[in-house]
Order: structure tokens, then sequence, then C-alpha cells
């Protein structure tokens, strides 16, 4: 070990495991999905209400709140997430159809644009 003397530099060599170097990696991944994952339910929470006949939304059937922000999935994965090729299957808040599709190992992706 090195004693530092005051005014002094003291340069000391560190090689990093190779697991170590990996756990770190993890850790600050783990971090940056936390973040995500915060930020994608804040924006889910602040999208949708309660079910409220006169707040115009659309009705998920799945857990009956409303929701404002339009969205779509493309008819591929509708299909595998509801069963139905047709586009059936009814209407999903974006916060229902994200955990229909971790229960079944699928990964979604969602990305802002402008509607109009």
């Amino acid at each position: 070990m090195a004693k530092a003397t005051k005014g002094k530099t003291v340069t000391v060599d560190l090689t990093l495991d190779e697991k170590v170097t990996k756990n770190i990696v993890k850790e600050e991944l783990a971090k940056a999905l936390t973040a995500v994952k915060a930020r994608f339910e804040a924006a889910i929470e602040a999208a949708t209400t309660l079910n409220d006949p006169a707040d115009g939304g659309e009705h998920c059937q799945t857990c009956g709140r409303s929701y404002q922000m339009v969205w779509w999935a493309h008819d591929g994965l509708w299909a595998e997430m509801t069963g139905h090729a047709d586009g059936g299957a009814g209407l999903r808040c974006p916060a229902c159809f994200d955990a229909d599709a971790r229960t079944k190992g699928i990964v979604i992706y969602w990305q802002a644009r402008r509607y109009v």
C-alpha cells in the first residue's frame, strides 16, 4: 500500500478484474433502465385517468382506466399480443399493453411522435 505525502503525487496502477467491470456495467445499466421505466410510468400516469365518461378519452378494456394518448401497434404485434389478427380485441391502455407484453417475454419500444 502506498503512503501519500502532503504535496506529492502518488500514482497507483489498478487493474480491474473482468467480473468487477461487468458488475459495474450491469449496475449502471440497471440504474439507467430504472430511470427510463420511471419516466415511462410517469408519462402513462399523466395520460391515464380514472374511468370518467365525461373525459372524452378511450377506455381500456383491461383495467377500465381512460387514456388521452393516441397510440397503435403494428398488426403483427397486436395479433401476437391479443390473438386477433383482424385488429379486434378491443382497446388497451399503453400500461396494460406493456404489462401483457412483459408477461409474454416481449419488450415494447415506445416512440413519441407528433400526431397532427
